[in-house]
């Protein structure tokens, strides 16, 4: 515990409690358990993050959506059913073969490599906007910078082979990190598959199944 009184252990614990007690009473709808931590980690980030620094992040600014981000089968099942409610058949139809495509590309990139070749996420809008921004992932939520021109400066230098140095709010992503985690452990005490993969390979299984 901080001395301000934040203690990540027993929200944590708090947190698995909730997704796993959303597991049990409904297990074909495991995006609850997702949205239920992605809420209390929300209200946890509004408590304790106010006075720790600033952050920049904003409408349009993408740069940090060219980043390999990991998601659990909640999270997975949460987008698709977004996706789903909110995107015509056409539309869905197009995102389904752009993820394909995407699949073959980023397979096997780490970070730098993915920088380098400039492939954005594929739930950005042509604004550079998130389009699933109210229900996106965890570690989505985790990436942030409190000086937003220092941050397109990094990741462009990470473009070029070196590595990015982002100033960010570090306890707002000690909570979303550790949401992740209390997710994946409640999967794990479920029962169920707690394995992440990559945003554009699990998106693409969960529509294409």
């Amino acid at each position: 515990m901080t001395s301000d009184g934040f203690d990540i252990e027993t929200l944590c614990r708090h947190w698995k409690v909730s997704a796993l007690a959303e597991l049990t009473a409904h297990p074909n709808e495991s995006h609850r358990a997702a949205t239920a931590v992605i809420d209390l980690a929300e209200r946890a980030a509004v408590r304790w993050t106010f006075n720790t620094g600033a952050i920049a992040c904003g409408p349009g600014c993408g740069s940090c959506c060219q980043l390999n981000v990991a998601i659990l089968e909640p999270e997975a099942d949460l987008l698709a059913r977004h996706l789903c409610r909110h995107l015509s058949a056409n539309r869905l139809q197009r995102m389904q073969e752009h993820l394909n495509r995407l699949a073959i590309r980023v397979s096997g990139l780490d970070d730098e490599e993915r920088l380098a070749c400039r492939i954005p996420c594929p739930l950005l809008d042509t604004g550079g906007n998130c389009s699933i921004h109210p229900v996106r992932p965890l570690m989505c939520r985790a990436i942030t910078s409190t000086d937003a021109a220092a941050c397109r400066e990094a990741f462009a230098l990470a473009a070029l082979g070196e590595t990015p140095r982002v100033l960010m709010n570090l306890r707002h992503r000690q909570i979303y990190a550790g949401a992740f985690e209390a997710l994946a452990t409640a999967l794990a005490e479920a029962g169920r598959d707690d394995r992440s993969l990559p945003l554009i390979l699990f998106l693409r299984e969960k529509l294409a199944g």
